[in-house]
């Protein structure tokens, strides 16, 4: 297993916590207020980490195209699924981030002319049966905030895939470091008016939900976003857009080890087929590999 990949599965588990702490946050604190809050912390992290590797936002050069970045590939879809966690159980909201990887799939073919791979195009379809199947059991009462809350969550999905796709395009060759900063500083600067608005109560701020608004802006969104960009510079975005693939797994995997929540048989199955979907999508079955 190469390098690549175990930073794939690092990503992999670390953004499976966020759907379990926006759980927490966000019924306690609003999605606007936590999605600023979240960003907010990132940026001061990634900041610091800016000043360290003596990197610099190429502002003057590339400002609109961060900017335009950050509302597509963060702004939108953190407050779209803050919204959906209002309703949705975290796995769901994993299984509909997951559903990224098949956008950039199907992006790659239509808007971009890129055929995938006899071998990707199976991986990329069995990883998504398995994302479904891995909650695919559990009962979901499909009235309007339901149906709407999905919608937000395949909404966002697009828009990482999307957003994926314009990352070599618009910010081919600037440091992964410049382009995390530059990215959440437009990002959190367009959510601040909207939280400012929907500011939550005091008493609401309890300790757990204080920590996990920490974890999510420093761990889910800062030390995630640099692993991320990383990975898009190595990989390519539909390669690396298959963490959402891993996501769910480890999202339930959290649950089960933090929360009490049981695994079943259709857990563990999704889960396998997630994995042998992320492995042939990565060339990573030596019989799969394609010359």
């Amino acid at each position: 297993m190469n390098r690549q990949t175990l930073e794939l599965l690092a990503l992999g588990a670390t953004w499976g916590f966020s759907f379990i702490f926006l759980r927490i946050a966000v019924p306690a604190l609003g999605a606007s207020p936590v999605t600023f809050a979240r960003l907010f912390l990132a940026v001061l992290l990634l900041g610091a980490v800016l000043v360290y590797k003596g990197a610099k936002v190429p502002w003057s050069t590339h400002r609109n195209r961060l900017i335009g970045y950050g509302l597509l590939n963060t702004a939108v879809p953190f407050l779209l699924f803050g919204i959906a966690s209002k309703s949705l159980p975290a796995g769901y909201m994993a299984v509909l981030n997951g559903t990224a990887a098949l956008f950039s799939a199907v992006l790659a073919i239509v808007w971009l002319k890129q055929p995938l791979t006899r071998n990707k195009s199976i991986g990329l379809l069995i990883g998504f049966i398995g994302v479904a199947i891995l909650v695919g059991l559990a009962p979901l009462t499909l009235d309007a905030t339901v149906v709407g809350a999905i919608g937000a969550g395949l909404f966002g999905a697009l828009c990482y895939a999307l957003a994926g796709h314009l990352t070599p395009r618009w910010l081919g060759g600037v440091s992964p470091y410049a382009v995390a900063f530059g990215s959440l500083v437009p990002a959190a600067c367009a959510l601040a008016p909207l939280a400012a608005v929907n500011l939550p109560a005091a008493q609401n701020l309890t300790p757990q939900v204080a920590y996990a608004v920490l974890f999510l802006g420093l761990v889910t969104t800062g030390v995630a976003y640099l692993m991320y960009f990383r990975l898009m510079t190595k990989l390519g975005p539909v390669r690396t857009s298959t963490v959402a693939f891993l996501i769910p797994v480890f999202a339930l995997l959290w649950g089960w080890v933090f929360l009490g929540e049981p695994l079943t048989v259709a857990n563990i199955a999704g889960g396998a087929l997630v994995l042998l979907g992320v492995a042939l999508v990565n060339g990573l079955l030596p019989r799969a590999r394609t010359h």
